[in-house]
């Protein structure tokens, strides 16, 4: 299977921004960044509902598992929160952030290129020379597993 497109009829409208119209875009792509700011230490309610919304497009039930519809897909996470480092990972909070959106990646299929944590982001709220090489880094091995299907 190719190509299919997950339709979900509850939240279905013909706006550009219907979860349905971005549960489209997401079928339909090779790679997919996702960026979340953790929300007690998980993804936000929207991103949630997004994935709630669209899950028989992302995954099928099938008698013992569910099986992954997205296999191939190429994925990286990004969370950010206002937890000082190290405790945003110790304590769970951009750590959990990430945890939610492996999940969901795993039951989906998609091979998780990697995922970025980031804490402290309201007393540092520009990237670091660190940060950005470590963001080119993860581009550039994003776009060479992209290249090798």
């Amino acid at each position: 299977m190719d190509n299919f497109v997950a339709i979900d009829f509850e939240t279905a409208n013909f706006t550009q921004s219907s979860i349905c119209s971005v549960g489209i875009v997401i079928v339909k792509a090779d790679a997919i960044v996702i960026g979340a700011p953790c929300f007690w230490g998980n993804i936000p309610g929207q991103l949630k509902l997004l994935f709630d919304r669209i899950v028989y497009g992302m995954m099928r039930d099938t008698p013992r598992f569910p099986e992954p519809l997205m296999r191939g897909k190429k994925a990286v996470f990004i969370s950010t929160c206002t937890t000082p480092w190290p405790f945003n990972i110790l304590m769970n909070q951009s750590h959990g952030a990430i945890r939610a959106l492996k999940e969901i990646g795993h039951y989906s299929g998609w091979d998780i290129v990697a995922s970025i944590e980031r804490g402290s982001v309201q007393t540092r709220p520009q990237l670091s020379d660190r940060d950005r090489k470590k963001c080119q880094k993860v581009i550039t091995e994003m776009l060479k597993k992209s290249s090798q299907r």
